[in-house]
């Protein structure tokens, strides 16, 4: 669900700020049983995340290096 998908994403967040590695986040439902790892889901919002920290750092460091100039 929409909701699953959500706070997948946040505990993937979490865990790569935190330098932790999430192996998976199962649902368990009347439908079945549903591995974001399986489906590729996770690898995917891992990459996402990473991307995104590599961004704010690489910003991070091109203010330090202007507020350096000034």
């Amino acid at each position: 669900s929409a909701e699953d998908d959500k706070f997948t994403k946040a505990i993937t967040v979490t865990s790569e700020i935190n330098r932790m590695k999430l192996l998976d986040h199962i649902i368990v439902g009347n439908d079945g049983i549903y591995s974001y790892y399986q489906n590729d889901k996770l690898r995917e919002y891992r990459e996402k995340v990473k991307n995104l920290i590599v961004k704010s750092e690489e910003i991070c460091s091109n203010f330090a290096e202007y507020e350096g100039e000034r």
